[in-house]
């Protein structure tokens, strides 16, 4: 996706708001604690040619995570951010690969079709509930928001919760982690430095 329109802006201001609270909410997919982060921008959004553009500027020759760029049937249009490594282990889990298989996705597993079907869905407009899995939930808060019967709704925590949430907490901790040590290190970096030399979760 391209913006039509060429965006004066300065890249190199390290107090740009934009960017720095958003590398902030990205940071649990660049230190791999989450697999994929979902951006979305609204077609009343004045900002958009400026924010994709910087987006692209900062993440174009990262190495660390990947993004794709769509637009969605909706007029809005939203970037998908993912670490590899993170994502295909979220999807080869047995579980989940059986769960995503029972919903339609590719028998034959492969991390860039299944990606792809999600997509496919999210351009469509159509509902995929088992998004919670590429995002790194737990299977068991993806079936109770789907509507399992044997599960019963928790708490609010990142997501909707279901079960016993000791294994949510513990994914979500890192989450909270993730953005703790990354908003306290562009105390002393820039986000594009961050961005450079990469982001490791130190142990709490």
């Amino acid at each position: 996706m391209e913006c039509n329109k060429r965006c004066q802006i300065c890249f190199k201001d390290s107090s740009d708001f934009f960017i720095n609270a958003f590398v902030v909410s990205l940071s649990p997919v660049l230190c791999g604690v989450k697999p994929i982060h979902l951006f979305s921008l609204k077609k009343s959004d004045m900002a958009r040619c400026e924010k994709l553009s910087k987006i692209d500027y900062f993440f174009s020759n990262c190495d660390r995570i990947s993004y794709r760029i769509f637009e969605c049937s909706d007029e809005s249009i939203k970037v998908i951010f993912y670490n590899k490594t993170a994502l295909d282990g979220a999807l080869s889990e047995h579980k989940n690969l059986n769960f995503l298989k029972s919903h339609g996705y590719p028998m034959n597993y492969s991390m860039d079709s299944y990606l792809e079907h999600l997509i496919s869905k999210i351009k469509a407009g159509v509902d995929a509930h088992e998004m919670g899995i590429f995002f790194g939930y737990p299977l068991k808060d993806v079936m109770g928001f789907m509507g399992h019967p044997k599960l019963s709704f928790t708490k609010m925590s990142g997501w909707k919760v279901y079960g016993d949430s000791r294994i949510s907490d513990e994914v979500y901790s890192k989450h909270v982690i993730a953005r703790e040590q990354f908003s306290s290190m562009l105390e002393l970096k820039s986000a594009e430095v961050l961005i450079k030399e990469g982001f490791t979760l130190k142990s709490a």
